[in-house]
This record gives structure tokens, sequence and C-alpha cells, in this order.
């Protein structure tokens, strides 16, 4: 069976067994069948209304069948979905109900997942900066795993978030340029070597830090990549110790693409990191967030195509960037 969250608000009726799920029809869709025969007969039912229209598809079995990939390859490691990659009702729902937990960046996506039921236990914070206001919310509803990487950071949340538990977070130095299609080093964490001076930071304004957290960045390209960012943030939970903390958490951020061919060699550097490192003995809770590991497989969009060029021509230079922000490989043109 193939199960096809249709996104349209409109009432079709189609050659197949539907439900109704988050106030949308799902259909579900016998063996022999596929989601272009689907998308045809939704474009038929709804061509008279919707000429110019599309129709996305979202592949609920995709998203179920992800989850048991990531439970097959990475059984030690608890899921935080990161829903800034997909925040569509119906995914957050079927994700909570399989028991992910959700990795939010702000105010409004914890108000999001809080409504569906999620116990803010559940929530992690991964972005080291936030208002205010957004601390009070948090405070005000149990919200209390934040990420930080500064000591102005640490200052706030000791006024506004005292009782928080704090995940520092570090940067990662790549072992080369092409660990990641897009890396976040430059924009959060701290660098290794500054990490005794803001623990004892937080020592000094009695907050309490639990653990480290990274993100190498969206898109492995180096199969080694979580194993050296374990590597390098091993010897943390020594100074932390030393210190005076008893860190038991590891969150080992995103970046696992959920089409990548070598994602079976990547977890399994990764399990040989953590076992070395951070052996179940240790004590060491780990934890993630992955997000188009989970998304990227689900959806199909069906557009109308309005024209066509009949004669080819040839166009010079780059008529499309990769959603990466990179250039295609060839600069010949497009025929």
């Amino acid at each position: 069976m193939d199960r096809a969250q249709i996104s349209k608000r409109e009432t079709v009726s189609l050659p197949y067994k539907n439900m109704s799920f988050c106030g949308r029809e799902v259909f579900v869709l016998p063996g022999e069948s596929t989601p272009d025969d689907l998308a045809r007969e939704i474009t038929r039912n709804l061509g008279k209304y919707d000429a110019n229209g599309a129709v996305y598809i979202s592949h609920l079995d995709r998203l179920i069948e992800n989850y048991q990939r990531w439970k097959e390859y990475l059984p030690r490691v608890d899921m935080f979905y990161a829903m800034k990659c997909n925040d569509d009702e119906m995914v957050l729902l079927l994700l909570h109900q399989l028991g992910v937990r959700f990795e939010c960046a702000s105010q409004r996506e914890v108000e999001t997942v809080i409504n569906l039921g999620v116990r803010p236990e559940d929530v992690v914070i991964g972005n080291p900066t936030r208002t205010g206001p957004c601390l009070r919310y948090f405070a005000s509803h149990g919200i209390d795993l934040l990420a930080v990487d500064s000591e102005k950071e640490m200052a706030k949340i000791k006024k506004l978030h005292p009782k928080a538990r704090l995940l520092l977070r570090v940067r990662i130095v790549p072992d080369s340029e092409n660990d990641v299609e897009i890396s976040l080093g430059l924009k959060f964490g701290c660098h290794p070597n500054d990490s005794r001076q803001l623990l004892e930071k937080a020592i000094q304004l009695e907050l309490d830090v639990v653990g480290i957290t990274f993100h190498i960045g969206s898109g492995i390209l180096n199969t080694r990549a979580y194993a050296s960012a374990i590597e390098q943030v091993a010897p943390l939970y020594d100074i932390a110790r030393e210190i005076g903390f008893d860190m038991t958490i590891l969150n080992i951020g995103g970046g696992i693409h959920g089409g990548d061919m070598a994602i079976e060699k990547t977890c399994e550097e990764l399990n040989r990191a953590l076992n070395i490192h951070f052996p179940a003995s240790s004590g060491v809770r780990v934890i993630a967030e992955p997000g188009r590991f989970l998304v990227t497989s689900l959806g199909n969009l069906y557009i109308n195509i309005l024209n066509k060029r009949e004669k080819k021509a040839l166009v010079r230079g780059y008529n499309a960037l990769k959603s990466d922000g990179r250039r295609p490989d060839s600069d010949r043109g497009i025929e």
C-alpha cells in the first residue's frame, strides 16, 4: 500500500480508498496503482476549477520507512526532528505518533508542537540565540533543553531562564572544505579552544551544562565527517568533569541526507566512533536532529506545462542554481 496526502482543499471523488487525517484527504493506493495515476485522477477532477494549479502528493509510507531506516542504522541515537525542514501538520503529527521528538528554533515552532500534544521534555532548542520574550516563554512552558555558545547568551539565560539545562554548542573544524554541502561553522558554535572558558563562566553563573551539541552542516559528503566531529568533542567531557559538570547528553545535530548513497558507510563510521568515545556504559545519551533524512523523499510535485518551445535554442549562461547555492558543473548552457 502507498499512502498519499493530497494538499488540495476541494472535495474530490476518486476511485481510491480514502480517509481523513488532519482535516485532509489521505488516499490508500492499491498495489498496482502509482502516484502518477493518482495525480492524473486529481487533475482530471479538479481541472475545471483549478486549470493552472499544481498537485503535491506526500507519501506517508516513505516517512515511516525513513523512520525505520534511522532506527536500523542508528539504534542508539534518539531523533529530534528538525521541523524547519517540513512543518506540515500531517508530517509533524505522524512523527509524533511514531515517538519522534522535535528540534525547534523559535517560539512559533515550539507553540506548533505543543499544540499537537508534544511534551516539553521532548523538545530541544537548537538555535543558540533567542530574544528575551522567547526565553520567558520557554521558561513558562517547561522548555528547558537549550543550546548556547556565548557568554552574553549565558547571562541572558541566567536572568530569564536560570533553571535551563544547557547544551554547549561547539563549532566543528572540518577535515576538508568538501565535508559538507553547506557549512554552519561560521554562523553558530564556539571554537573548541574556547569551551573551557564558557564552561567556567557557566559555573560562575550557576548554570547547568548537561552536554555538548554540534551541527556539521547540511548534506554530509565525507563519510567520516561525524566520526571526526565526535573525536573533536570527546575531550570536552573530561574538561567539563574537571570543572564540575557531569555531562550526560551528546547532540550530533543533523546533516545526513536521506538520499545519500553512502549513508550506510556514514552511519557505520558514526557508530564506531560512538562505541569508542561514548559507549553505552558511559551513560551519555546520544541525540540527533535529522531533517532531510526523514522528508527529502516524501513528496512529488505535479505541475501543468503551459507551453513549450518547439525550436531548439541554446541559452548561454546559467538558467538555475541548485538549492545549495552552487553552480551547475557545466557551463555549456542549456539546450
